[in-house]
């Protein structure tokens, strides 16, 4: 053993030899100065204030929060006479330690201490409730929606019981985001309606404003757009007057994400870059990498692939950071569609497989959904049409089980090409006008002018040349009043065949 070793070893068992010869009520005082020093080389104590809905502000002596406690704890078990004043802080101490953790993205650190205070009957109702609050929340990210769900009824129980109408509000606020995104969608109507009544009764402002966004993400997903634009409106109206920099930054995506659906290419990206500013202004890591995955939707959807592919994996690096496996797998899923769509088929293949066990895991079922018809898009191209058809059926399913009427949409476009490569031309028109009706309900343009460019294809195999000619038209109208055309230069060359093999003249 090296002497500076042999040094530091000798002088551990004379400080532990030194403090087991102490009294217990020596033992009490000794732990009591160790906290009274660190806070006052540090200029603060860990004092906890509730927070409804807000971050805290980190204290200088956070960091040493975790070592503090233990100090209270050992000064109660050693029976200091300041019992009462010990317990506080211990609890006090608890608290920072776990928001500290919490903001560097420890997760399971701070989960193992929120669920201590959350469960102790030495805490107040108010504070067990926002700590059971807290635990979802971290739960939820990390994919663990079960246990989640468990610490948000926690929260509501305690809360309702105690007439604690801000944090029921917060509580039911988040149990309605976990059902919607876990796909029990009348739930999660049920809850956000009332943790908005709630919200706008007692507040906080900010946390109202949050409930609004979160209600009208659940009435864009389920088809009631103009519900959805009126209500994100007044939440970014509301979260701005009251300065908050989070959520006025997750509102701006929320409707950057409604104008990418319609097609609004310059309006998107427009509000996407000002949400990420505001997001880097705020500091809010988790929020800026969900917009810079919608960024990168939307580069992808314009041709820039190479921005779109780097932007994806910036986006992936930050969940994965943050530790939120739902956005991480969303994402994933996303840079799949890339990869499909620039011909990279085992990149593709890759990580579509990938996203898929990340959305199972976290309950995910939209999710789930939309990767089995990318996958089944896949199946297609590789000639494995049963399997292809049997996937999108899944798919199919499942957004109408949390009636996501936007995927439904999408995936029936997905079933009209298996069954157009499976030549059952009939029921591929049926699942394009099906689809389009859908997408028009939704107005998701995009997916419209694929699917109706679809449509007037196998019009034509059909002999319905008219009809066609009409449809195409409409498709070309409403491609020009959202892009430069490019969906429909798309299937072109497919039109201009299946007329060749009708003997008919390309239409324009």
């Amino acid at each position: 053993m090296h002497g500076e070793d042999t040094y530091l070893f000798v002088h551990q068992l004379m400080r532990d030899a030194a403090y087991d010869l102490q009294l217990p009520e020596a033992r009490a005082l000794l732990h009591a100065w160790a906290i009274e020093a660190v806070e006052q080389l540090h200029g603060t104590a860990p004092v906890h204030v509730p927070l409804l809905g807000d971050a805290s502000p980190p204290l200088a002596v956070d960091p040493f929060a975790q070592g503090l406690a233990e100090h209270a704890r050992r000064a109660l078990e050693s029976g200091h006479p300041d019992a009462g004043r010990l317990r506080r802080k211990h609890l006090d101490c608890l608290w920072r330690a776990a928001l500290h953790a919490r903001g560097k993205y420890r997760n399971a650190e701070a989960t193992q201490v929120l669920e201590a205070i959350a469960d102790s009957n030495e805490e107040t109702c108010a504070n067990r409730a926002e700590a059971a609050r807290l635990t979802g929340d971290i739960q939820r990210v990390s994919g663990q929606p079960d246990s989640a769900e468990r610490r948000y009824r926690q929260a509501c129980e305690l809360a309702a019981d105690n007439a604690l109408n801000s944090e029921h509000g917060l509580a039911l606020d988040r149990l309605g985001g976990l059902m919607r995104e876990t796909g029990r969608t009348h739930a999660a109507e049920t809850f956000l309606r009332r943790a908005l009544a709630l919200l706008e009764r007692s507040g906080p402002r900010r946390a109202e404003g949050m409930c609004l966004r979160g209600l009208a993400n659940l009435f864009s997903e389920t088809g009631r757009m103009d519900d959805a634009i009126a209500l994100h409106r007044r939440a970014l109206a509301l979260l701005r007057d009251v300065a908050y920099l989070p959520g006025e930054a997750a509102s701006l995506d929320s409707l950057a994400n409604l104008h990418l659906m319609a097609g609004q290419y310059e309006q998107a990206e427009t509000l996407y870059k000002e949400a990420l500013r505001v997001e880097r202004e705020a500091g809010h890591l988790q929020y800026e990498g969900s917009t810079l995955g919608n960024l990168a939707i939307l580069y992808s959807d314009t041709r820039r692939f190479d921005e779109a592919e780097a932007m994806y994996v910036r986006a992936i690096d930050i969940q994965r950071q943050v530790g939120n496996r739902r956005s991480e797998g969303i994402a994933v899923g996303n840079l799949a569609t890339l990869y499909h769509r620039t011909n990279r088929r085992d990149d593709a293949l890759r990580c579509y497989l990938e996203a898929d066990a990340i959305h199972r895991e976290v309950g995910n079922r939209r999710g789930e959904a939309v990767e089995l018809g990318h996958y089944a898009m896949l199946l297609k191209e590789g000639g494995d049409l049963d399997s292809a058809e049997q996937s999108i059926e899944r798919a199919i399913v499942i957004h109408r089980e949390v009636n996501n009427r936007r995927g439904e949409g999408v995936s029936l476009g997905q079933q009209g090409e298996v069954f157009e490569a499976q030549g059952r031309v009939t029921e591929a028109e049926q699942s394009f006008a099906r689809a389009v009706e859908l997408h028009r309900e939704v107005r998701n343009r995009r997916f419209e002018v694929r699917d109706m460019c679809q449509r007037a294809i196998v019009l034509v195999k059909l002999g319905r040349v008219d009809e066609a000619r009409s449809v195409w038209k409409a498709a070309r109208r409403v491609a020009l009043e959202q892009a430069p055309g490019e969906e429909i230069s798309e299937f072109e060359a497919g039109l201009a065949e299946a007329c060749r093999r009708r003997g008919v003249p390309v239409f324009q």
